[in-house]
């Protein structure tokens, strides 16, 4: 499996048959992940950089850096089924675990989100609800298990890095300060906590996030690093 230039990103289908591919070629390639064989090739409008499938695995979602999110239907893989285009480059798109709804984020700082239902109709992704409006880029996006919260990194060059929590439901958004770019963010399976890792340290900060608190931080100079074994359970990485 192999692209023509550097692979931007990766994604296995929730079933794991299949395994999505884009990058600096400019094109999505769908692979069958028994076999490795090329099932599937499109170009696209510029440099892919987001890579989703719906929850069910039968769409696939690409994203480039021209703002466009292509769509496409697995049993129809030749047929491409609907658009939706950005202003600015398109850096994540995430469902919700339901499946209900996409949220996008994009260079013009800005968190969208689109129904599900609306997906391949609505071709002006800006018709979409604007979430949160940011001051920097941002980044990794995140949604948490029971679809409430989402966390999203915002980076700065002047050192004012952050990630930010906000609860879809309640509008609580919680800030929490980094010294450099945001380079990991993930969410526990019970929802309650958020791990991040930034550039330039070894270091790995677990946040609470209802309150928004960091809980702890740990060291990962060496090797091995031994975790209390709640926390392990509990942030998958």
């Amino acid at each position: 499996m192999q692209h023509g230039s550097f692979v931007q990103r990766v994604e296995v289908s929730p079933n794991g048959e299949w395994i999505l591919s884009t990058g600096y070629d400019q094109t999505a390639r769908l692979w069958d992940s028994q076999t490795g064989t090329l099932m599937f090739e499109a170009g696209l409008d510029g440099i892919g950089s987001a890579l989703v499938f719906s929850q069910d695995g039968t769409r696939i979602f690409v994203g480039d850096q021209q703002g466009n999110i292509s769509i496409w239907d697995v049993s129809l893989l030749k047929a491409r089924i609907g658009y939706v285009g950005f202003t600015e480059f398109v850096n994540k798109a995430k469902f919700d675990p339901a499946g209900q709804w996409m949220l996008i984020n994009t260079d013009d700082k800005n968190l969208w989100q689109i129904q599900t239902s609306q997906i391949t109709t609505i071709h002006d992704g800006t018709l979409g609800t604007k979430v949160l409006t940011f001051e920097e880029l941002t980044a990794q996006l995140k949604v948490s298990p029971d679809s409430k919260w989402i966390a999203i990194s915002e980076n700065s060059e002047v050192g004012n890095s952050q990630a930010i929590l906000y609860n879809l439901e309640t509008k609580v958004l919680h800030s929490l300060p980094h010294s450099s770019n945001i380079s990991g963010l993930a969410i526990s399976a019970d929802g309650k906590f958020l791990a991040t890792t930034n550039e330039g340290n070894n270091s790995l900060y677990i946040w609470d996030i209802e309150l928004g608190r960091r809980q702890m931080s740990f060291s990962l100079k060496k090797v091995k690093c031994r975790l209390p074994r709640h926390i392990v359970q509990k942030i998958p990485f």
